[in-house]
């Protein structure tokens, strides 16, 4: 090999070796951290066209099943609805080096209500669990409302088990007891939540009225209520408060 050809090639070796430390740090790694070829393909779908008319008739026919139910629980005896909250939102799924989500787009609409109770907070729960069961909705027993108080003791005697990080002498609540549920029908969901006129927790009747809260929403149109001020308002005439929301997914590519 002649030396003209010979550098030509030693020339062309060093400026691939020095082409290498670039291409890993402005191609591999930002490839690698955008989820690899499944999370790229997904960036590049569209949103949603939320004005489509097969979107607004899915979004319309969810949210109709989920007043269905509302009006049903409306008629339980000794339950009184307060307040009502929605939120509807659109967001990108997942796309990084830990997770690839399985959509690209999502979007959710969730309604939340707000009643109060007086009685027999045993008594009044299980025959609510009964009437969701006799009208469809099903939950892990593990997690049913029945399983949850197997082993209630009268909480205002108090209840066998510690709240959380707790005192022996604290009075254990309504709200030390474990979340039921979820439950679900026909692609719907119903979480619910409840507490307490002594409660001063309210952290899950305030997340119980959101949907997904991450960083890639691209629609987001929310009429929350003030918890703190519910709370206050339910408790005035009832012991006890119980918040119902119920959500679905109307959107997904």
């Amino acid at each position: 090999m002649s030396r003209k050809k010979k550098a030509i090639v030693i020339s062309s070796l060093v400026l691939t070796v020095l082409a290498i430390p670039p291409l890993f740090f402005y191609v591999y790694l930002p490839f690698v951290f955008s989820g690899g070829l499944e999370g790229m393909r997904k960036r590049r779908i569209p949103a949603p066209d939320l004005k489509n008319p097969a979107i607004i008739n899915r979004r319309t026919s969810m949210k109709n099943d989920i007043e269905a139910t509302f009006k049903v629980l409306d008629t339980v005896p000794g339950f009184t609805r307060y307040a009502i909250a929605t939120h509807d939102q659109c967001y990108r799924g997942e796309t990084s080096w830990k997770i690839v989500d399985s959509f690209a787009h999502r979007c959710e609409f969730r309604a939340t209500q707000f009643y109060g109770f007086n009685g027999d907070f045993q008594a009044q729960m299980i025959k609510f669990e009964m009437l969701l069961n006799h009208h469809g909705w099903t939950s892990p027993d593990y997690s049913s409302i029945q399983r949850i108080l197997t082993d209630y003791d009268d909480l205002h005697r108090g209840y066998p088990v510690l709240a959380s990080g707790g005192d022996r002498n604290h009075k254990h609540l309504v709200s030390d007891l474990s979340t039921p549920g979820p439950y679900h029908q026909n692609g719907l969901t119903m979480v619910v939540g409840y507490a307490e006129k002594e409660t001063d927790d309210l952290i899950r009747l305030d997340l119980i009225q959101k949907t997904h809260t991450g960083p890639h929403m691209t629609t987001n149109v929310q009429e929350l209520q003030d918890v703190k001020a519910v709370f206050g308002e339910i408790t005035r005439s009832c012991r006890y408060v119980l918040a119902i929301s119920i959500h679905g997914t109307y959107f997904e590519n």
